[in-house]
């Protein structure tokens, strides 16, 4: 049987001949805390944040994923306060550096740097990532920021060159038109980008009712993908959805569908993931949601360990049928995501895409909740002017639980475009309160 793409790629790093069959699971994370044993003396020795928390903790006791709970936890707010004590290599060896700002409007931002070899090894895990979507020599229409050197954007499009494969990027992403447009022209076979943006495309590629059998695969990323988004997107292009899951903090790529709808496939090679229990740090079993925990099984610059993501996820047991043999992630958005409303309830970015979503004149909403006023303020872009639009999505809004409580929000619908184009950039969407601000995921 020809092995899926990933597990070849498995077996390359971990030196396990083809002729030798599948690695188990056993074989695998042995090897994994060979890695991580490699990592914490890097660490300890090279870094002075780990210096001082691993003290006293030998990297010979870790030969099991249980015996990591000797670690402490890495938080996001230690990352924000000193970026360089996590430095494990000198400045004139760092390739990219990324700032991240915090999910609010205020607050320290998280640094992360990458040596070249950082990077490399990212770019080999979208190469091998991608077999299920792209045949060699087609085109996939990528809309990524970074195509400057060491952009998420370069790195993939050096990834897929690997194959003979080449990416078109958009002129302007904002520019729905413009794209739909790009994309006939190229005769593009793949779509990669942010579900908002790819939504987009989908409504206008139905409005206009283009064919059908252009797009045959795409591949969502950056944000998490709605339902209702989801079901617009298949229904217009015909075409399969795969998921990827990244971060900065794992070098851009950390998981991807190999089937669509099988779950996500984990990057063990490169991270080493935990779910724990996020009210007492115990680890979960697999199949039950927790907090996301990864730890870095081979980077250089800036290791992290048992790195607290905030993100509720869980790793699904066993192999998908057909499926390659790494671990499946499946993820459920941020922990505590939601606006808390006036009224008590609180408000999730799911809620709204499940109220707006299916509108067939919307392109893209933002959100925005101010306490003192009880006023949920809404601003879509639109196909074209639609008259009863606004109508139609506070009535489709006031249709949620969450809003059918006393003292009711008061809905306001700002007008947004409706010439096509997006006031979306590539932030996650967010909904910013007066009370509390919240990111969605």
């Amino acid at each position: 049987m020809l092995k899926p793409a990933l597990d070849i790629w498995l077996g390359q790093r971990m030196g396990w001949p083809l002729s030798a069959g599948f690695p188990s699971p056993q074989d695998v994370r042995i090897w994994q805390m060979s890695l991580l044993r490699q990592t914490i003396r890097h660490v300890q020795k090279h870094s002075t944040h780990y210096a001082r928390t691993l003290a006293g903790i030998s990297a010979c006791s870790i030969q099991d994923p249980q015996e990591m709970a000797q670690l402490p936890f890495t938080t996001p707010a230690e990352l924000r306060a000193n970026p360089d004590a996590f430095l494990c290599v000198p400045q004139d060896e760092i390739a990219r550096t990324i700032t991240l700002s915090s999910s609010g409007t205020s607050g320290t931002p998280k640094r992360l740097s990458f040596t070249d070899e950082d990077l490399r090894l990212s770019s080999e895990f979208f190469h091998y990532g991608m077999w299920p979507l792209l045949a060699p020599k087609e085109t996939v229409y990528t809309i990524l920021p970074g195509t400057r050197p060491g952009g998420v954007g370069d790195i993939f499009r050096s990834a897929i060159a690997q194959r003979k494969a080449s990416a078109i990027f958009p002129a302007d992403p904002q520019d729905i038109p413009q794209m739909l447009a790009e994309i006939r022209k190229s005769s593009a076979r793949a779509l990669l980008g942010p579900p908002a943006h790819v939504f987009a495309l989908a409504q206008m590629w139905s409005a206009q009712k283009l064919p059908k059998n252009q797009i045959r695969a795409v591949l969502m990323c950056w944000d998490s993908c709605p339902a209702a988004a989801q079901h617009r997107i298949r229904e217009a292009f015909g075409c399969d959805i795969y998921q990827h899951w990244g971060m900065t903090e794992t070098c851009l790529g950390g998981a991807v569908e190999s089937l669509p709808g099988q779950g996500m496939n984990i990057r063990e090679p490169d991270l080493f993931l935990e779910i724990i229990d996020p009210a007492t740090g115990a680890l979960c079993p697999e199949d039950c949601w927790g907090e996301l925990v990864l730890s870095t099984l081979s980077r250089k610059a800036m290791p992290l360990l048992r790195y607290r993501t905030g993100d509720r996820a869980r790793i699904l047991s066993g192999f998908a049928p057909r499926g390659t043999h790494l671990r499946r992630l499946e993820l459920g958005g941020r922990l505590n995501a939601g606006v808390p409303l006036a009224n008590g309830a609180r408000l999730t970015q799911s809620m709204l895409d499940d109220a707006l979503l299916p509108h067939p004149k919307l392109l893209h909403f933002s959100s925005e909740y101010s306490w003192p006023q009880n006023r949920l303020s809404i601003c879509p872009d639109l196909l074209a002017p639609t008259p009863k639009a606004e109508t139609e999505l506070r009535d489709a809004i006031l249709q949620l639980p969450c809003c059918k409580m006393a003292p009711i929000p008061d809905i306001h619908i700002i007008p947004g475009r409706t010439d096509g184009t997006l006031h979306a950039g590539f932030e996650k969407r967010t909904c910013v309160s007066t009370h509390t601000e919240v990111q969605f995921a």
